[in-house]
């Protein structure tokens, strides 16, 4: 597979059931002729959140990464999409942006923007393209699960002691 496409070869004249699954997607199937010359399919799959949890994502790209670069507000998406499944975060998109850990009777909000209310603020087109690309596999991030600006963090925090997978504009991204 390479840009979301693939080739089947070599298959007998028939009609066969092509079945396509993909993290974050509902699984597609569908029936496919195959006759005499090739054959081109385009499938445009749903994907398995809802509107609302999409644009409380897109919400947060905006508010945490809206004077980024489109790679590193791709980043910032994919982020909370490897927060799912993960035993230490919620099961959901909302879950995971709305998580408030407490820790020492203190209330540690794991986004800024939840905390100070600009996640209410309307996404802006490049975030919600960010958002389709990681969802679609892009992932510059490289697996992390986190991220922060030093610029912004002091050097005691503990976010600093996370083991960092790549820096992308002013942010840093951790496991």
């Amino acid at each position: 597979m390479k840009d979301g496409a693939f080739t089947l070869q070599n298959l007998p004249y028939g009609t066969y059931t092509l079945t396509i699954s993909k993290e974050f997607y509902n699984k597609h199937s569908m029936q496919v002729v195959i006759n005499a010359g090739s054959v081109s399919v385009d499938v445009k799959m749903k994907t398995s959140f809802s509107k609302a949890e999409l644009d409380l994502l897109a919400r947060l790209v905006h508010a945490e990464a809206k004077g980024e670069s489109y790679k590193g507000q791709v980043a910032v998406a994919a982020t909370v999409l490897n927060r799912l499944g993960h035993p230490e975060y919620p099961n959901t998109l909302s879950g995971i942006i709305n998580h408030v850990v407490v820790a020492n009777g203190r209330r540690y909000y794991q986004y800024e923007p939840v905390l100070n209310g600009s996640i209410k603020q309307p996404a802006g087109e490049l975030a919600v393209l960010a958002v389709q690309d990681a969802l679609a596999g892009w992932d510059p991030s490289l697996g992390a699960t986190g991220f922060f600006a030093p610029a912004k963090v002091g050097s005691g925090s503990w976010v600093r002691t996370r083991p960092v997978t790549v820096n992308i504009g002013n942010h840093r991204f951790f496991k």
